[in-house]
């Protein structure tokens, strides 16, 4: 479980870890932190560097942002899932950026969404290091060629503990 920076939280669940050594597993922890602190994500298994990462995410209580006819409206929550970037060009002290590498359907009128299991190259994903940051942002879909509205984010690291 973790808490979106402007409210409502995203359940994560890893369905498959594919380790280098089919042999061994080791358990590992995600950090993630938020505006509000770090609270830390168990994952069931091991330290993967090759493969693919396949993941399942739900949303609780998202940020009801839509007014709609007669208020009753919800919101149409979907999620890009972004990793860091930083350019090789630039001196030490640059910042990263965030280059998406995943978005999910859309689900409409809903504040708590159960988007697909998703899976993704971890080349792509994270070009094999598993201590590099992503990000989670999730976001309100608009029709009419209107802009999509920001709903939260959190930041995702993981680190092999032995």
């Amino acid at each position: 479980k973790v808490e979106l920076t402007t409210g409502g939280c995203l359940y994560i669940h890893i369905t498959e870890s594919i380790t280098r050594n089919p042999k061994r597993s080791i358990p590992r922890q995600i950090s993630t932190s938020t505006a509000t602190g770090e609270s830390p994500i168990e994952l069931s298994n091991s330290n993967i560097t090759t493969g693919e990462f396949r993941c399942h995410l739900r949303g609780l209580d998202l940020q009801n942002i839509e007014s709609g006819l007669l208020g009753l409206g919800a919101i149409d929550p979907y999620f890009v899932l972004l990793k860091s970037y930083t350019d090789p060009n630039t001196s030490g002290g640059s910042k990263p950026r965030y280059v998406p590498v995943y978005r999910s359907e859309h689900i409409p009128d809903i504040i708590n969404p159960y988007w697909l299991p998703f899976s993704i190259d971890l080349e792509k994903l994270c070009h094999g290091d598993l201590e590099r940051e992503l990000k989670v942002e999730v976001w309100d879909m608009e029709d009419g060629g209107k802009e999509d509205r920001f709903l939260g984010f959190f930041y995702v690291s993981g680190g092999v503990e032995e």
